[in-house]
């Protein structure tokens, strides 16, 4: 039998009728699900950024295999825990409990960005969204209905850096002659990279956390256990320097960009970059999305939106008719201009 490590779970009860409060994004406190009296939550805003030096690690692997849970301190059922979670609801009387983040091993949330809106504005602005998007057959958008919708927040580093790219490379360009011509490049470019994010979690990957980016940070507040009732929290998956080694490459690519961007040039033929990142710095956030499953002919697909701006990302639903439409019109504007240039 698979002993199961017993956190100890954190509540909030409501003063005028004793029910477990949740955290409600309208008003931005904590909420009564019976009686609707609020419970103020002490915000504080925070822009806490620790150097890349102070990180220690050692605990954080045997912590994630561990089987884990919360007892519920209403009707004593077990809430049994993902293994990356330390925070859950309970699922015979739906009170809500999150782990002190003291027991968490090595590094600790910094801070938070809250849920922005609830999970009946989360399907309105799914289907709002559907609506604008050209390319999603009409009866989608129409009929699309969630079978589910799970407000999750996902752990997240920002990175800074000051980085120096040493750089040359050959590039082509049409001259006055309208003439082929090849160039030569090379400098130093200088560059402040800040609150590069990168995700650290079981419920989403990096690519689609792009999708649905960015997230305003200038909105979180210090981490409180009050944010959280209500969702799924998780802790970070990956070891510290795998992320930490997904953001310097993500800098390069956007020094190179920042670099090209400088000139005037139709195609990269050659381009080497080496940069020297200073003054390293980190900030552990814990980011809101709302992940929401569809079904449309017999076909299921899943949305990621971002739970502070309400963008989604993910595959959706496409009309065979439009792109062929499309890939029809484009041909005729090609047809039209090449006979009006014999003309």
């Amino acid at each position: 039998m698979d002993n199961k490590k017993e956190l100890k779970g954190i509540s909030f009860k409501c003063s005028g009728c004793g029910s477990t409060l949740k955290f409600d994004p309208v008003s931005q406190n904590l909420k009564c699900p019976s009686c609707e009296k609020i419970a103020i939550i002490e915000k504080t805003q925070t822009n806490t950024k620790h150097s890349i030096n102070e990180v220690r690690e050692g605990k954080r692997e045997g912590w994630i295999k561990e089987s884990k849970m919360m007892r519920c301190q209403t009707c004593g059922a077990e809430i049994i825990l993902n293994k990356l979670e330390f925070s859950g609801i309970c699922p015979y009387c739906s009170s809500s409990y999150v782990s002190d983040i003291d027991v968490l091993p090595d590094i600790v949330p910094d801070s938070i960005i809250p849920f922005a809106f609830n999970e009946t504005e989360a399907e309105r602005r799914l289907k709002f969204q559907l609506k604008r998007k050209f390319y999603v057959p009409n009866s989608c958008k129409k009929n699309v209905k969630p079978e589910s919708i799970k407000g999750t927040y996902i752990p997240s580093f920002a990175f800074d850096a000051n980085v120096k790219g040493t750089y040359n490379g050959i590039l082509k360009r049409r001259n006055e002659n309208n003439e082929d011509e090849f160039f030569q490049i090379k400098g130093v470019h200088n560059s402040r990279q800040r609150n590069v994010l990168i995700e650290n979690s079981s419920k989403i990957t990096q690519q689609s956390l792009k999708k649905i980016l960015p997230y305003d940070l200038g909105g979180a507040y210090s981490f409180s256990e009050g944010f959280v009732l209500g969702y799924v929290v998780e802790h970070y998956e990956d070891a510290f320097t795998v992320c930490l080694n997904q953001a310097l490459k993500e800098m390069e690519q956007k020094v190179k960009q920042e670099i090209l961007s400088g000139y005037t040039y139709d195609y990269v033929k050659e381009f080497h970059l080496k940069c020297d990142f200073l003054e390293q710095k980190y900030q552990y956030y814990v980011v809101p999305i709302y992940q929401m499953n569809f079904e449309y002919r017999k076909k299921k697909y899943n949305v990621v939106m971002n739970g502070q701006s309400g963008k989604i990302g993910g595959k959706l639903p496409v009309s065979v008719l439009k792109v062929l439409f499309t890939i029809f019109g484009v041909v005729l504007i090609i047809a039209l201009i090449a006979w009006i240039s014999s003309i």
